[in-house]
């Protein structure tokens, strides 16, 4: 039996990560969110999930064996459109590199397959994990006093995309590093890329 991927992924819930979690914010000011995506596994089955894209991927697959999950083909990282910044941009580099760059495009491809408008709980630093594969995270935090929605789960790669590519450096045979930092948009809210154990 084939599940269709086209049923939304929906952010349900704005609970803080009970202190007991081992997960921890990017940086000590910030909050962590609990990512909770209610996703229909199967026909007529509905479950509430918790944890990063690839998570969620992994426990529904325990559920149903037979579901296809949609991502995206990787962009090529060398065209001129991953490299430029939008007017919107604000980046901050962190002067920390990875050579794993395959980690956050299987994530930004995860995230572009994601139907659904994804919602973060108020802040300001208020931050969920979206992504960690490779022990490379991508993060996604609202600065806002009020929960924030936006129109898809693609603004947040693009958005971290962008700024990875900003920050690394190309290597002696053409191939991108990635550098870490964080990608402050219009709006309030921002993207953070950070090392992470996943």
């Amino acid at each position: 039996m084939h599940c269709l991927f086209s049923l939304a992924f929906v952010l349900e819930s704005f609970t803080r990560l009970a202190a007991s979690t081992a997960l921890e914010a990017p940086f000590s000011r910030y909050g962590v969110e609990t990512l909770q995506w209610e996703i229909a596994v199967a026909p007529g089955q509905t479950e509430i999930l918790n944890g990063t894209v690839q998570e969620v991927h992994r426990q529904v697959l325990q559920i149903n064996p037979e579901y296809r999950f949609r991502t995206l083909p990787e962009k090529d990282l060398s065209t001129r459109e991953a490299q430029t910044k939008t007017p919107g941009d604000r980046i901050i580099c962190f002067h920390e590199n990875t050579h794993k760059p395959r980690a956050f495009q299987a994530g930004f491809g995860y995230l572009r397959g994601i139907e659904g408008k994804p919602t973060n709980g108020p802040g300001p630093g208020n931050c969920g994990r979206v992504s960690c594969s490779g022990n490379s995270a991508i993060w996604w935090c609202n600065d806002n006093e009020t929960p924030k929605t936006l129109d898809s789960w693609a603004m947040i790669a693009d958005a971290a995309e962008r700024q990875v590519y900003h920050c690394g450096v190309v290597g002696t045979i053409g191939d991108p590093t990635f550098g870490m930092g964080q990608n402050f948009q219009p709006g309030g809210w921002n993207t953070i890329t950070a090392k992470d154990h996943c």
